[in-house]
């Protein structure tokens, strides 16, 4: 009895201190919470009189513009200074929209009333300073080295088991990890792994530091916004951070095919470790600034696609060597002459579809042996300017020596394409297309080629025959269209061609002919002897004009039906396309024509056929037809073949016996189902009752209250039977019983009651009824019951 006393009152002891715990609770959180916003600077009490300094905010929490100060004081390449630049880089340029944004935090985007481009500016300013002190790592963004046979593998990924605080346990095997800064793991950043520092200028490599930005790659993201504003406020600390933080790491910048507009920033100039930069396919304007001259590492730009204007500047200089190796400025709207002379590096330029008048050259950096400063330029496109102040073909002898690309179409220039190969030896592939240029092609043609493997002379005013000689059999690509040629293809040229299988030949929208003999040249404004007055028309289209001569009207003196088709080396396949060619009137449209085919080869295999070009009036439109709805219609006089696909004659209307028949037939439909409703079941209509029936079919069994008719069947003397022969009379009683369901199923009854031989089945309506008894007798009387169930005959009586 002491014992449980003694536990009862330490039980009481103990409810009584946790009585007390409970009830002191309250104020000892209090008490905490006041101690907490004390040693936090922010006491509860009235805050103290003015004489007494205020205490300083801590340093996570301060105001935007003091935060510009901060920022400032950061060095250039400050790990810090090159987060802010990223989230104020996100945050300008709608990062909430990029296609990919995969680990980029989430930032507040520019309220869209904020219209001025410095007021946008400085509310991004102000979102990345409020948090320039958050830790730099979120213990996920990792940099590993695994030990490999021949060589170390340095890595920066992420994974979501580290931790800052596990240096001790590794998540993964490895020689070493180490965290670091997170955004080295943001979609598009890619960070230094390794500490670089550069040896030789050349290399343009500059200082990395690990976890430090090397690349943004940002392309088809849907960056959207004014890319020139980055110039606005260069007042303001932050903003010379954007660029200048990434200075003196950052090698890759990669943000073609966005929605950038705007002007260029003149501030891409402090980012001189830059080598690679990709803007094509936005829609920047305005002028290139010179400052990008001074990107003296830079060796890959590419600005093409934009609307970009003015005068493009010098961007090499004689006084520094230049590292630029691929430049791409296609598709703006530069003009006047430009001028790359310094760039000995280059190897690639397009300047395509812009509106330059000129290429500067110099020829005072020749050598001995004459080779100029632009020994390294490979690729030179020039098409679609208008450089009728440039001509190639009087060049020294040493500039662009080396070439092996170049493209002059449509550049309204006037070159001797003869001199070019001399001059250009090491040429592979050429184009002069578009320049309305005149002439001949000299006997001598092929034999100048040089190196050169694909050629492109179409849309020129080039007449006589194609040469036949000295060709060459390395040809790949040779493309004569749109010109004036006449005459036969030779079939060395062709034989040559298909030994490359790869090759290409096109001669569509010429004057050519496999039968043509005398072609009727043009002499004071007419060709002599057509009598159709064609001829006049043609006399002034060769004369040097605006617009390109009707290559599908050849006129001959005449033409020999018999001659060859085609070359030896060609054939016509029985396969079929639309007839190709270029010409002012589209005479063979709707026309359908054989492929070319080697003469050798196997026809109806697709793989062979060639997809060459050639007008089918030079084989006499041999195999042509006209697609489905046309017809062919010879236009062709003494001096010219001529056919062109007509639409055919429209089918004839419909006669109006076939309305007779189709009336006739809708009748006799209307009476047959007429007939089906009017044949008669007892006396009403088959197709009545038929709904009828359906109806009575779906309702259910009377129930109490209802009307109804009740059947009660039995068998006579069935308990005598059952005696007498059991399996005999319990296969009679079987056949009973489905006689009668199916009766009762026919005759819309309800077994309300089954007691061995005996049913009690319900109707609706007494005509049902008695329907069921008669046609239940009926069926009884007809049923094959079992010989062994007859009663003994009666003497003298009936047999059963």
């Amino acid at each position: 009895q002491q014992q449980q006393q003694q536990q009862q009152r330490r039980h009481c002891h103990g409810c009584r201190l946790r009585r007390s715990l409970v009830l002191l609770s309250p104020l000892l959180v209090l008490v905490l919470f006041l101690l907490s916003t004390h040693a936090m600077g922010q006491p509860l009490a009235q805050p103290p009189a003015p004489s007494a300094p205020p205490p300083p905010p801590p340093e996570p929490l301060l105001p935007a513009r003091e935060g510009y100060d901060l920022l400032a004081g950061l060095r250039e390449c400050d790990t810090r200074a090159q987060r802010a630049a990223l989230e104020f880089f996100y945050i300008r340029f709608g990062g909430q929209f990029w296609v990919r944004r995969e680990r980029w935090p989430e930032l507040p985007m520019v309220p869209d009333n904020f219209s001025d481009e410095s007021a946008r500016n400085q509310f991004a300013e102000a979102q990345v300073m409020g948090r320039i002190m958050e830790p730099l790592s979120s213990g996920m963004c990792v940099r590993r080295m695994t030990a490999l046979e021949d060589r170390d593998e340095v890595v920066i990924e992420w994974n979501g088991n580290a931790s800052a605080t596990d240096a001790d346990a590794p998540p993964f095997s490895g020689s070493f990890w180490e965290v670091v800064p997170d955004y080295c793991c943001w979609f598009g950043i890619e960070c230094c792994a390794l500490n670089v520092t550069c040896s030789t200028p050349r290399t343009g490599c500059g200082t990395c530091i690990v976890g430090s930005i090397k690349a943004v790659t940002l392309p088809f993201n849907n960056v959207t916004g004014n890319f020139g504003s980055l110039d606005s406020g260069l007042d303001s600390p932050a903003q010379l951070s954007l660029f200048s933080a990434w200075a003196c790491t950052l090698s890759e910048l990669f943000l073609q095919s966005n929605k950038l507009y705007g002007t260029l920033p003149s501030s891409l100039a402090s980012m001189k470790s830059l080598q690679s930069m990709s803007l094509f396919s936005n829609s920047l304007t305005g002028v290139v600034p010179h400052q990008l001259s001074g990107l003296s590492r830079l060796q890959e730009l590419d600005i093409s696609k934009n609307w970009l204007s003015g005068n493009f500047p010098t961007i090499c200089h004689q006084e520094e060597p230049s590292t630029l190796e691929y430049l791409d400025v296609s598709s703006n709207r530069f003009e006047g002459e430009i001028n790359f002379v310094f760039c000995e590096n280059l190897g690639f330029v397009s300047l395509q579809g812009n509106r330059f008048t000129g290429i500067s050259h110099n020829t005072s950096f020749e050598d001995a042996n004459g080779y100029g400063g632009m020994r390294q330029l490979r690729t030179l496109n020039v098409a679609h300017n208008g450089l009728s102040n440039f001509k190639i073909d009087e060049l020294p002898q040493g500039s662009f020596r080396f070439l092996k690309a170049l493209d002059l179409g449509h550049t309204q220039i006037d070159a001797d394409f003869g001199r070019v190969f001399r001059t250009l030896s090491y040429l592979t592939k050429f184009s002069l297309q578009g320049n309305l240029l005149p002439g001949t092609l000299p006997s001598d043609f092929f034999a100048s080629f040089g190196q050169l493997r694909q050629l492109d002379l179409s849309g020129n005013l080039f007449q006589g025959p194609i040469p036949s000689t000295d060709i060459r059999t390395d040809l790949e690509y040779l493309d004569l269209s749109t010109n004036l040629l006449t005459g036969t293809i030779p079939d060395t040229l062709v034989s040559n061609l298909l030994s490359n299988s790869t090759s290409g030949l096109y001669l569509a929208s010429n004057l050519l002919s496999c039968c043509g003999r005398g072609y009727l040249t043009y002499v004071d404004g007419s060709f002599g002897t057509d009598t159709e007055g064609g001829a006049s028309d043609y006399g002034a289209l060769v004369q040097p004009a605006q617009a390109h001569p009707r290559g599908n009207k050849a006129l001959y003196e005449a033409f020999d039906w018999s001659a060859p088709r085609l070359p030896p080396s060609l054939k016509l396949s029985s396969q079929f396309r639309y007839a190709v060619t270029i010409t002012t009137e589209d005479t063979e449209a709707h026309m359908m024509c054989p492929y070319l085919l080697p003469a050798k080869a196997v026809d109806n295999v697709e793989g062979l056929l060639l997809d060459w070009t050639l007008d089918p009036s030079y084989y006499l439109y041999d195999k042509c037809e006209c697609q489905s709805g046309y017809r062919m219609k010879n236009l062709s006089t003494a001096q010219r073949v001529l056919f062109e696909c007509e639409p055919a004659p429209a089918s004839p209307e419909p006669d109006d016996w076939k309305w007779v028949v189709t009336a006739l037939a809708c009748l006799v439909a209307v009476m047959l189902l007429v007939g089906v409703l009017l044949v008669r079941h007892g006396w009403r209509p088959a197709g009545v009752q038929y709904l009828i029936n359906r109806r009575k079919r779906r309702r259910k069994a009377p129930g109490p209250g209802d009307a109804a008719a009740i059947v009660v069947t039995d068998i006579e003397g069935f308990s005598d039977l059952m005696k007498a022969d059991p399996d005999t009379t319990t296969k009679a009683l079987l056949l009973h019983n489905d006689i009668l369901l199916q009766a009762k199923h026919d005759c819309f009854g309800y077994v309300i009651e089954q007691e061995g031989d005996s049913f009690s089945i319900m109707f609706h309506e007494p005509e049902d009824s008695v329907r069921f008894t008669l046609l239940a007798q009926e069926r009884l009387a007809s049923a094959p019951w079992p010989k062994a169930l007859a009663p003994p005959p009666t003497p003298g009586g009936p047999l059963p």
